[in-house]
């Protein structure tokens, strides 16, 4: 019989910068997960594309012509789709 294990990738990220490091904590804790839950769920999103929604749906600039309302309802949105 064959074991049908379930392998675990790993990665070490060496030289990150300190600021992206607390960038990336802060967005953990806003979202309630650990840091390293949070470095999957972005590196996810951006290999599925996702990363681009919002810049897709607000512009990019400082004009995008959308209300903050809107833009918060939408983030809520793309919050809510991820894993």
């Amino acid at each position: 019989m064959i074991s049908q294990e379930t392998v675990v990738a790993q990665i070490l990220i060496r030289k990150l910068d300190e600021d992206v490091l607390r960038k990336l904590q802060a967005r953990a804790k806003a979202a309630g997960r650990s840091t390293e839950s949070e470095a999957r769920q972005v590196l996810k999103a951006a290999v599925e594309g996702r990363s681009t929604k919002l810049t897709s749906f607000i512009g990019s600039g400082k004009h995008s012509g959308r209300s903050v309302n809107e833009i918060n309802r939408y983030i809520k949105k793309l919050r809510s789709e991820w894993p």
